[in-house]
């Protein structure tokens, strides 16, 4: 009779690595398929004392960018930004209801699981992109959500090692998503 020590295997006393396992959900195995999206990840720029770029169309006054005419800069961000490729897994959360002034709202909050290596923080965005029925981005790129993170969470193992990052987003709704 098979002992529970038995069932899961241990290699040097430590546990599976999750940066290994995460790595084979996004690229495949002989085993499994590849689960990994292309998306892109918008990531503010930032001034030498860590301040956002403000982009050129937000208003002196009121501080706010120009929503009802399409900036070519900042796409109505109201900061200058670049944006990258990277590989995400994606996962719905339930929708999560709001109670707001005018009433009850359902917020649409979704996961992404990104690799331990990936430069990311709570201003930036992650844009999805459309993709073609085999998973691949159609041509030309287009913009199909902007998420806005509100909480990124670093998951760690073994001595405090980086594995992975939880994000946790809610779609933004937005005018311009393609220049």
């Amino acid at each position: 009779m098979a002992g529970p020590n038995d069932l899961y295997p241990v290699s040097n006393g430590k546990e599976i690595s999750l940066r290994d396992e995460l790595g084979l959900t996004f690229s495949g195995s002989d085993i499994e398929v590849a689960k990994a999206q292309t998306c892109l990840v918008r990531v503010m720029r930032r001034d030498s004392v860590g301040k956002k770029i403000i982009c050129e169309c937000v208003h002196p006054i009121t501080h706010e960018p120009d929503r009802d005419r399409l900036c070519l800069i900042c796409l109505g961000e109201g900061f200058k930004w670049d944006e990258g490729f990277n590989q995400i897994y994606k996962a719905l959360r339930a929708p999560r209801e709001i109670m707001n002034s005018p009433g009850l709202i359902n917020v649409p909050l979704m996961l992404f699981y990104m690799r331990h290596n990936t430069s990311i923080t709570k201003d930036d965005k992650i844009i999805e992109l459309a993709l073609d029925s085999d998973g691949l981005p159609v041509q030309p790129y287009t913009r199909k959500e902007v998420w806005r993170i509100y909480y990124l969470e670093q998951m760690r193992l073994d001595n405090g090692r980086l594995e992975y990052l939880k994000i946790h987003t809610f779609r933004e709704d937005v005018k311009h998503l393609n220049g």
